[in-house]
């Protein structure tokens, strides 16, 4: 069932708390499309990143994030969700501040150790943002009521979308534009991915001013749960509930599915674009640009079609198109890379992904919604760093290209091996969410039938 909104909040007050939501979404967002993955990645080839190490660059990360699980037991103890959240995100964006200092030559003895550090603080930053994002949505959850959840997460689903477009491009043009000004001194390349991750870190710490300013309406229950009151036992049994919920378990086993798939080919995609098409970071940014403006134009769309309880028919059609996105990487080559575009067409489909996920957690979590969007993204989260490492760790396996890799019909190398099998890996993920009773009000919807 769902949870109710506090009712001490008037109108005027909730739309003000949604506005202010939007606004820190935008600002974060401009701050994480200037210091997001891509950058990161590019920094991380110029410190001599193979695919092992860009598969722990991906993974390390979501493997820190199976302590999002301790979220709601931390905010209860930090004093409520406002307060911890805005603690956590302004610890991320501190902590992130320290990246352009350890990738700076003579900080560290050498390359492998700046790589280390580089590793070790982006896992620091996403684990903080990660307990910082469970809180959010449990607290957005009580402002916003669920008849219009939808609609809200679409126009925040652009919010997001554009305002990263906008750190996207000041990213890869600070980055590129410092490359292209310095050609005689490639040692100094780091500097100008360097310094777009600290103009990011400015954003990501601005974003947390408008939470300072959102309302924290009280739960039913809230004086009741006092820290002392809350036992290891109560509280890890807490965290585990969501795991054995039987109307939230298929959610959770499509997380796990498309998470480990998606996972798989995390490192043989961003070196496609690196070391065989040999994209600079602008023309990656422009593509991913153009793909975010598809999704905030859909996403609001998107929003109503989720209120009407068909979230997960909208997912099953978004899966089946972001699945193809790799078939994509499969027919680029560095004389026709302009299918490298056309995945990034096929990932306009992420915004039904993106729409819908969120609503489905909060509308299948039977009260304790912080509790499930913790285990969701937790367990989630550590089933794509175990396909990311082990995309990585078989691809470099596979770089002398064994004499059966090429007696598969239609695999030349191990990046075509990668890319079809993620294909057909990534469609079956549909057969998951399938699975899904949605609820919408008082019905209950089956997954595969919900369209109707």
């Amino acid at each position: 069932m769902n949870r109710r909104v506090d009712s001490s909040l008037t109108v005027a007050e909730r739309r003000s708390a949604m506005r202010l939501a939007n606004w820190n979404a935008a600002i974060w967002a401009i701050g994480n499309g200037l210091v997001g993955t891509t950058l990161v990645i590019y920094l991380a080839r110029q410190l001599g990143a193979d695919g092992v190490a860009i598969g722990w660059i991906v993974a390390a990360p979501h493997l820190a994030g199976a302590l999002r699980l301790l979220a709601p037991v931390l905010a209860r103890r930090w004093g409520g969700r406002k307060r911890f959240c805005v603690a956590m995100y302004a610890a991320s964006g501190a902590v992130l501040a320290a990246l352009p200092v350890v990738c700076a030559p003579g900080v560290l003895a050498n390359a492998d150790e700046s790589l280390v550090a580089l590793v070790a603080l982006w896992c620091a930053y996403h684990l903080l943002e990660y307990l910082a994002t469970v809180a959010l949505w449990s607290w957005l959850g009580d402002l916003v009521p669920s008849p219009i959840r939808g609609r809200f997460i679409g126009r925040r689903e652009r919010a997001l979308t554009l305002a990263r477009i906008v750190g996207l491009l000041a990213g890869g043009q600070i980055a590129d534009r410092w490359v292209a000004a310095h050609q005689a001194d490639a040692a100094s390349d780091w500097i100008g991915y360097a310094l777009a991750a600290a103009l990011g870190v400015v954003f990501l710490l601005a974003a947390v001013v408008p939470l300072v300013k959102m309302p924290h309406p009280r739960r039913r229950g809230d004086a009741a749960q006092r820290p002392n009151a809350i036992g290891v036992w109560s509280a890890l049994a807490a965290m585990l509930a969501p795991l054995v919920d039987r109307r939230y378990r298929p959610l959770v086993a499509f997380g796990c599915w498309f998470s480990f798939c998606n996972g798989l080919a995390q490192a043989p995609q961003y070196l496609f674009q690196t070391r065989v098409l040999d994209l600079t970071l602008t023309a990656v940014v422009v593509m991913q640009t153009a793909m975010r403006l598809g999704q905030s134009a859909i996403s609001p769309m998107l929003g109503r079609v989720a209120d009407r309880g068909r979230s997960t028919a909208m997912m099953m059609t978004s899966q089946a198109i972001v699945a193809s996105s790799t078939l994509f990487f499969y027919a680029a080559t560095p004389e026709t890379w302009a299918w490298f575009a056309g995945a990034h067409l096929a990932w306009i489909a992420y915004a039904g992904l993106n729409v819908g996920l969120p609503r489905l957690m909060l509308n299948l979590a039977p009260g304790g919604s912080a509790n499930h969007v913790a285990a969701y993204f937790a367990t989630t989260g550590v089933v794509f760093a175990a396909g990311s490492l082990v995309g990585g760790h078989w691809f470099e396996k596979l770089a002398e290209a064994p004499e059966w890799l090429s007696a598969i019909p239609g695999v030349e190398d191990r990046y075509d091996l990668f890319f079809l099998g993620s294909a057909a890996l990534r469609m079956l993920s549909v057969v998951w969410l399938a699975r899904i009773v949605e609820t919408c009000g008082r019905a209950a919807v089956r997954g595969n039938q919900s369209s109707g």
